[in-house]
């Protein structure tokens, strides 16, 4: 019975040193898509820079405006409905430190 449970132990204790797997978005130029909260700003899934082009920025400003109007309920602009509406339509949030 002690071997077991020191190898439990043991795999419990290296199991705290294993490299772990993180998904990372590496931060690009955005140009600020809905700045609804403090320091948000929408980039593009697909990885193509609105702030350098003018199509990209017209369609990224008309799937923001069809986002709200999607997402707002009595006036009130609700947060997870419109993230999880530009998401589909294949933006990601970004959060500037600050």
């Amino acid at each position: 019975m002690k071997p077991v449970l020191f190898s439990c132990a043991a795999a419990l204790a290296l199991a705290g040193c294993m490299p772990q797997t993180r998904t990372v978005y590496e931060p690009q130029p955005a140009v600020a898509m809905a700045q609804l909260g403090d320091n948000v700003l929408w980039a593009r899934t697909d990885g193509r820079r609105m702030a350098t082009d003018p199509a990209l920025r017209a369609q990224g400003e008309a799937d923001k405006a069809r986002c709200e109007e999607e997402a707002t309920t009595s006036g009130v602009l609700q947060w997870r409905a419109f993230a999880s509406c530009m998401n589909r339509a294949g933006y990601v949030e970004m959060r500037q430190p600050g």
